[in-house]
């Protein structure tokens, strides 16, 4: 199944521990960091967005969550333990794009709003 075109608004939120859990049994997924206390983070926001909407994900879903209050202990416990130097992304604010496959972050983009759309767009489906 294709899920080329998504659009933002159908990115669905993680928003339990059991639901995480999901994502890291799926063999590739998109994860967005958000919060709403970051203007740099509502930049990166948008190039995701308009990346989803321009990619073809390849059967890869695309999830984001939301860590605006940081009481999310089960991600940043999973973001820790992580081989990629990710766990600072837990505060970051800066609108970071997990690419994880099979429970495990394979790459990562820092910041989207500063890597550009065509950077942002060719990392993902590198990675895919």
């Amino acid at each position: 199944m294709s899920t080329s075109g998504q659009h933002a608004a159908d990115i669905p939120t993680i928003s339990s521990e059991n639901e995480f859990s999901e994502l890291c049994q799926l063999p590739k997924a998109l994860l967005y960091i958000q919060v709403d206390w970051s203007e740099q983070e509502r930049l990166s926001r948008q190039i995701f967005q308009d990346v989803l909407e321009a990619i073809d994900h390849n059967g890869a879903p695309a999830f984001k969550i939301d860590v605006s209050s940081q009481q999310q202990e089960y991600f940043e416990n999973w973001l820790i333990v992580q081989k990629q130097h990710v766990h600072l992304f837990y505060t970051g604010g800066y609108g970071e794009i997990l690419l994880v496959q099979n429970g495990e972050v394979a790459d990562f983009i820092n910041f989207p709003a500063k890597t550009g759309f065509e950077e942002t767009k060719a990392k993902i489906q590198s990675w895919l």
